[in-house]
């Protein structure tokens, strides 16, 4: 018999064993015709509203990853010709909002890694998350200033190095 599996999305005190593999007749019928191999079990989709809300953080943690880049790339482009600079300034305030966010709901899982082996890990990630916050705050306040418009792009290098950095340690969080 095979030892029990653990789902890698599932929280560290999720400790409920998988269901033992059906005969090998039964191996293509499942639920969703998802064949599976021994020891495990078809997944079973939870409804959308309950998955959207269902480690939040891992969601929004998106915002800022993705639109951080973008926006800088825009300001970068806007250095060469002008107006694409107008199109980073909702994308900025978006992924500082993003951060915010991310990080509210990530403190709200935090509590489920705390006795587990992953809690310094927890605190590194969380670290480096709220100077992502920080500086995407400050970048998106800089818009308000508009003696800042030639070095903004600074504070977006600035933010998605630190962005590459925390999501490199949540992804070993999450995954690792």
């Amino acid at each position: 018999m095979t030892p029990a599996l653990l789902v890698a999305h599932e929280s560290p005190r999720d400790t409920t064993a998988a269901a033992p593999a059906p005969d090998a007749a039964d191996q293509g019928d499942h639920e969703h015709g998802a064949a599976v191999g021994e020891g495990e079990t078809a997944y079973e989709m939870p409804p959308v509203a309950e998955a959207l809300v269902h480690h939040l953080h891992n969601k929004l943690v998106h915002l800022p990853i993705v639109l951080t880049p973008i926006a800088l790339l825009l300001l970068l482009a806007d250095r060469r010709r002008s107006g694409a600079g107008y199109l980073a300034t909702p994308l900025i305030w978006l992924a500082a909002l993003g951060a915010v966010a991310a990080y509210l709901a990530g403190r709200a899982q935090e509590e489920a890694f705390a006795d587990g082996p992953k809690a310094w890990l927890v605190e590194v990630h969380e670290r480096w998350g709220i100077a992502v916050m920080i500086t995407l705050g400050l970048w998106a306040l800089s818009i308000l200033w508009p003696r800042t418009k030639g070095y903004r792009w600074v504070l977006g290098l600035v933010g998605a190095g630190l962005a590459l950095v925390a999501a490199f340690y949540g992804g070993l969080v999450a995954h690792g």
